[in-house]
Formats: structure tokens, C-alpha cells, sequence
């Protein structure tokens, strides 16, 4: 599959005002024994969204330049793990914060998901 969203705050105050991502994926999580891998790139401006309810995952949770990987595995009925990894920086040196400007962050996150 591939999945693409674009968006745009047209009340933003700086030039920072848009962001997208583009994920391509394939496999499927549907029944055990299935494998899904997915990649998405993402540009994100600083005032492109509202930060409180933007990345969670990342310590930026706008203003950055994001690689995503993810490797989905289904090893039984109402049971999913994915294995994450984040390589990002920030996309505007003057919004970075504690953070530094130009290095690239990596982060890995190890995720299990149970329906029922």
C-alpha cells in the first residue's frame, strides 16, 4: 500500500506551516503467522499542527525530519508486535530547544497490541 497526507495550518504565525507523510507498506496483519513491513518519511513544521496531539513517540513532536520503519508480526489470534525505529532531526534549527540542530536521533520502540 501506499498512504500519503499532506497538511496545512492556515492560521500559523511562521513559515512552518505544513507537513506530510508518505508511507509505503506491504504484508498484512490480518491472521497468525503474518509479517507486515511498512517505511514512512515525514517533514513536519513547527506550527504545521497542534504539537499536544502530534507525535508521541519522538521528542519532537513537530519541527523534524522523520525515517520510520516498522516490522508488524502476528503470532497469534488477537495478538500483534511491532518493532519501530525512528531516525529524525529537527527540521528548523531555531524551534530545536534542548535538542541539537543537526544530528539525526534514533529511537526504537517495541510495541505489543492485544484485542479482545
Amino acid at each position: 500500500t501506499f498512504t500519503a497526507d499532506y497538511v496545512k495550518n492556515s492560521g500559523a504565525k511562521v513559515s512552518g506551516d505544513s507537513g506530510f507523510n508518505l508511507e509505503f507498506a506491504t504484508g498484512r496483519t490480518s491472521l497468525p503467522g503474518d509479517w507486515r513491513f511498512a517505511y514512512n518519511y515525514s517533514e513536519v513544521g513547527v506550527d504545521a499542527v497542534l504539537a499536544a496531539f502530534s507525535h508521541d513517540n519522538i521528542e519532537l513532536s513537530t519541527n523534524y525530519r522523520l525515517h520510520g520503519f516498522t516490522l508488524a508480526y502476528v503470532p497469534r489470534s488477537h495478538l500483534q508486535v511491532d518493532l519501530l525505529w525512528y531516525h529524525y532531526r529537527s527540521l528548523d534549527p531555531r524551534f530545536v530547544g534542548s535538542l541539537s540542530a543537526t544530528d539525526w536521533i534514533d529511537r526504537f520502540r517495541l510495541a505489543f497490541t492485544a484485542a479482545f
